[in-house]
């Protein structure tokens, strides 16, 4: 996963990491273990993800499938 992409459309978009988590319905300290590779996504959550950010499928597969091999 590419986490500095991810986080750089986090602050474009709500600004800070706490306002995107409190979208999510998680809590900030989970958001903070998510992006630091500590703490696995689940599939809810990666929907929630792509929903809150109006992701197109491009970005998806630059964020979420970074480094897999084609």
């Amino acid at each position: 996963m590419d986490t500095n992409k991810l986080r750089g459309l986090i602050v474009e978009k709500f600004g800070t990491q706490q306002r995107f988590a409190a979208e999510l319905g998680i809590s900030n300290s989970s958001m903070t273990r998510i992006l630091d590779g500590k703490q696995d996504l689940r599939r809810s959550v990666i929907e929630k993800i792509i929903i809150a950010l109006g992701m197109s499928g491009e970005e998806v597969t630059r964020i979420f499938f970074a480094g897999a091999v084609a």
